[in-house]
């Protein structure tokens, strides 16, 4: 068992060698995931919205956690700020790597535009696990830390009370969390990144991890689909909602469906993608299809939602 430790952390330390020899040239290197953005960005995708849908706003947001079976939220998330769906109103609520799609949502709707410059970085770390997965071994941690830090602006009140990162505590018992207010920007980043808390993956051999003094975990353990206090899932000690359901947008209970003002929910998940993708991502050649299907899964659900008839062009 120790010796099985220590092998380990010697891979960790290496790997973190190897990416920091790999920083040190990032000058000469192009960065596959721009490329990738920036050929979904330009590509022939655009809403087409009914005027049923004009002044449709998305007030409620939840991000479930899945690993890499979360690729399709660029495309779902791209349709939404695309369609001026969401505005410095919307909520956004994130578990396990969830939460990191909510505070760049966040800040992009607050007026900080950050969305472009972390999804290619976000890109890349997916690009390089499916590549060289051993290489990228307990890396997680350090790289998300550095991509947050690199491009998120210091000021963190714009979006207090906004964003709400499910965290799961482990003392006295197993129990979910939701945190909505950071101190600054490493409190932020901190609370982040215990959501992103996978043992044996994220930071390496390390089990949990802490938060404001509190041992912690992935949030996704104890609710995957974190939401308003109307709809959130009752804590659990394991949650149920690990291996969500598909895209969906529905008006908060209490609210009539016709009403412009409607609180409306939007869960950007994704169902259709094998199980065995949380842990690896897809083959690199099958990106574009996986952002071009979540896009094209935000429009049928806004459609749905809103009761209109289906007429997408695919």
């Amino acid at each position: 068992m120790s010796s099985t430790f220590l092998l380990l952390e010697w891979l960790k330390w290496w790997n973190k060698k190897r990416f920091a020899m790999h920083l040190a040239n990032a000058s000469q290197w192009v960065s596959e995931g721009g490329r990738l953005w920036e050929r979904f960005r330009t590509c022939h995708l655009r809403p087409c919205h009914p005027h049923q849908l004009a002044g449709l706003r998305v007030r409620h947001v939840t991000l479930a956690g899945g690993g890499f079976r979360t690729m399709p939220y660029f495309g779902q998330l791209h349709f939404l700020r695309q369609g001026n769906f969401l505005d410095v109103n919307t909520h956004f609520y994130g578990a396990s790597i969830g939460a990191f799609y909510a505070v760049a949502m966040a800040f992009e709707t607050a007026g900080d535009h950050v969305w472009d410059k972390v999804a290619p970085g976000a890109l890349d770390y997916c690009i390089a696990v499916r590549k060289h997965p051993f290489s990228m071994w307990g890396l997680m941690r350090n790289i998300f830390r550095r991509l947050l830090d690199e491009h998120l602006p210091d000021d963190v009140r714009k979006i207090n009370g906004r964003v709400h990162i499910g965290l799961t505590y482990l003392l006295p018992t197993p129990q979910n969390c939701q945190i909505s207010h950071f101190l600054d920007k490493s409190d932020l980043i901190d609370c982040v990144l215990a959501s992103m808390h996978m043992p044996m993956w994220t930071r390496g051999v390390s089990p949990v991890t802490t938060f404001r003094g509190n041992l912690c975990l992935d949030g996704g353990f104890t609710s995957n689909e974190p939401g308003p206090s109307s709809v959130a899932c009752k804590p659990r000690s394991l949650s149920r909602e690990l291996w969500p359901s598909g895209a969906s947008l529905q008006p908060l209970a209490g609210h009539v469906r016709t009403e412009s003002d409607a609180e409306w929910h939007y869960k950007c998940i994704d169902r259709q993608a094998p199980l065995w993708q949380v842990i690896r991502p897809p083959p690199e050649e099958t990106f574009m299809e996986e952002m071009e299907r979540g896009w094209h899964d935000a429009q049928l659900a806004c459609w749905v939602g809103f009761g209109l008839s289906v007429r997408l062009h695919i």
